[in-house]
């Protein structure tokens, strides 16, 4: 019997791993979504930077429930990735930041091209916080990627999908089923 209740996070999290393990036969766990986004590569067909995402998600799944510290996370996260990220801020700055944020319409919020933090992107990759898990990405042309999320609403929040992607070297990203 379906039931209309949300997806466990530990459901959507399994799926996200055998997805990023190679496993293209499972089937969405119920009463979830797949978002499309499209993006624009710099490699032939995406190669590297698929791989740097899957890279970065597969860190990611290993560690997210072990309370790592910064440092910690420094350390587990690629390099090339850490480096992307700017420099962490101030409360202060933080509520300035958020208070305007906050008054954007929802189209401008999920557009932001602010450069995020290492602590801010990981606060949206928390079980507590987390609305997106990767489903697949795959070349629809020699420097074109269709790159596909789960998530349990329609209406989340894809910056710190979008920054994974800008910082793999991806442009253009644009979602397509809003």
């Amino acid at each position: 019997m379906e039931t209309n209740s949300p997806p466990s996070f530990d459901n959507m999290f399994s799926f996200e791993q055998q997805a990023l393990d190679g496993n293209t036969t499972q089937k969405e766990p119920l009463n979830t979504f797949v978002v499309d986004f499209f993006a624009q590569s710099v490699s032939k067909y995406g190669v590297d930077e698929l791989d740097k995402i899957k890279e970065v998600m597969s860190v990611v799944n290993r560690h997210t429930k072990d309370s790592l510290t910064e440092d910690e996370w420094r350390v587990y996260l690629p390099n090339w990735f850490v480096k992307k990220c700017s420099s962490e801020v101030t409360s202060e700055e933080a509520d300035t930041w958020m208070n305007s944020w906050k008054k954007l319409p929802w189209k401008q919020k999920t557009q932001t091209n602010d450069d995020w933090t290492l602590l801010g992107w990981l606060y949206w990759l928390m079980p507590e916080n987390r609305v997106w898990f990767w489903h697949s990405g795959t070349a629809v042309s020699q420097n074109e990627l269709n790159l596909k999320l789960l998530v349990d609403d329609f209406n989340f929040a894809s910056g710190a999908f979008q920054w994974l992607c800008k910082c793999a070297g991806l442009k253009n990203i644009r979602i397509v089923n809003e």
